[in-house]
């Protein structure tokens, strides 16, 4: 035992060691490497922003503009706080001295960030003398990470340098999930190497080699009937049809061998069907059990968690193509009274049976589904408000013509629904925003005496 243990580390340690070091080499190359494109592209967007101000700041200058010059370092803030993370920009004319400046600001026109920190006139007249851009990162004393970036201007004889600084902190902060994510995923494949080689080193070397061991230690005692099964054709299963061949030779029993031989491959085989057999009746299960845990059981429609799902996925399909997307949410008027007058039984069937005439109401690329108890979501892909409420106003008039009528004969009387309808991304652009939507324009529809839809 104490052997087979050895043998099975020092094999997975001389195995794995190497792999593990290449992963972890690797992965720190994969980070390095996108830590410098992402950092490269972040300073280019940025002086692509202050380019894209250059010309007319620099007209602003040679024009001594000054009420148009800080429009636009104004505007440039605005656009760049926005979009880019820049917190302050300003121009600085030949000598360094800033000409204009302004800071970036939120919808309540409140400064975003100050920077505390800025860089000493040395690196504003190193800006100004160089013929291209520069940029440079620094850390304020509060320990928020910046990035400086300067891009000269030129307009006839006048001439000055943008300067921003531009917020890091949300750069170093993807940066640090990303080499965060980059460790878990060597982590995880290094260790689902480690055990994969340890189960295969087990069944493909230590099983087979334990069991010569106990198989000769028991001719050694005399049983001259003792055979192995490797069932392999490299050198471990050589030794085995060695050993088997000498205990053959020595009991005598070569024909005996071969039909237990024959015997356990009969067995095998069958085995192998049996187990194919029982795999196909679990992958039928799983596709059963799955279907379940997405369908409500009492109307055979999606329920609560899966319709929730397929509304996210079509309000991320519609958020993507830059599309519309409309629901409906209805319930049974006065359901109670179905309970209460002719029991539950009775109720339930009134869901069931509303379920069929909705569904003949819906179009091919609608999806209904239980939102609980009697509330039913109706998903409208591709729909706009006007188009959402045609299809409410279908779904009301399909469940209120004709009475209904129990299994039993009974007569439940005329069945009415009340729903509300939202629409992306007018009234929401999220699903709890439109369920909330939708949710108050149905308890609106109660109010105004049910039987309507309110979108």
């Amino acid at each position: 035992m104490q052997g087979g243990i050895g043998l099975r580390f020092r094999v997975t340690l001389v195995a794995i060691l190497p792999v593990v070091i290449l992963l972890f080499v690797l992965g720190f190359l994969a980070y390095q490497q996108y830590s410098q494109d992402s950092f490269t592209k972040r300073v280019e967007q940025a002086t692509a922003l202050l380019e894209s101000f250059a010309i007319s700041s620099s007209v602003a200058v040679a024009t001594q503009n000054l009420e148009g010059l800080d429009a636009d370092m104004i505007r440039m803030a605005q656009v760049g706080g926005r979009l880019h993370g820049l917190v302050h920009v300003g121009m600085l004319d030949h000598r360094g001295r800033i000409l204009a400046q302004a800071y970036a600001r939120d919808e309540d026109d409140v400064i975003m960030t100050i920077p505390r920190e800025i860089p000493d006139q040395e690196f504003y007249e190193e800006t100004v003398r160089t013929k291209k851009g520069i940029w440079k990162t620094l850390v304020q004393s509060d320990g928020v990470p910046l990035l400086a970036i300067s891009v000269p201007t030129v307009s006839g004889l006048r001439w000055g340098t943008l300067v921003g600084y531009f917020e890091m902190a949300t750069f170093e902060d993807r940066m640090a999930q990303v080499m965060l994510n980059v460790l878990y995923a060597t982590c995880l494949i290094t260790l689902t190497m480690t055990l994969g080689l340890l189960f295969g080193l087990f069944r493909i070397v230590i099983r087979p080699v334990r069991a010569l061991a106990r198989a000769a230690a028991r001719v050694r005692g005399g049983d001259l009937s003792t055979r192995v099964s490797i069932g392999r054709a490299d050198e471990i299963g050589m030794l085995g049809d060695s050993f088997n061949r000498m205990t053959r030779e020595l009991s005598g029993y070569t024909t005996e061998l071969q039909k237990r031989v024959e015997e356990r491959t009969q067995e095998l085989h069958d085995k192998n069907q049996q187990l194919e057999e029982v795999n196909l009746q679990l992958g039928d299960a799983v596709k059963k059990l799955d279907e379940l845990a997405k369908t409500d059981r009492l109307t055979n429609v999606s329920n609560r968690g899966h319709i929730i799902d397929l509304f996210e996925e079509g309000l991320a399909m519609a958020t993507r193509r830059n599309g519309t997307f409309s629901v409906l949410l209805f319930d049974v008027d006065h359901f109670k009274s179905f309970n209460d007058t002719h029991g539950h039984l009775v109720g339930d069937f009134v869901l069931k049976e509303g379920v069929k005439r909705v569904q003949n109401a819906l179009r091919g690329m609608d999806r209904l589904g239980r939102y609980g108890g009697e509330e039913f979501l109706v998903l409208l892909p591709s729909t706009d408000r006007t188009g959402a409420t045609a299809v409410g106003e279908n779904v009301r008039e399909c469940i209120g013509r004709g009475e209904f009528v129990s299994p039993d004969g009974e007569s439940v009387g005329h069945v009415t629904v009340s729903g509300g309808v939202a629409t992306y991304p007018e009234d929401g652009e999220t699903v709890p925003e439109l369920i909330k939507v939708a949710d108050s324009r149905l308890y609106r529809a109660k109010a105004q005496g049910r039987n309507r839809i309110v979108s």
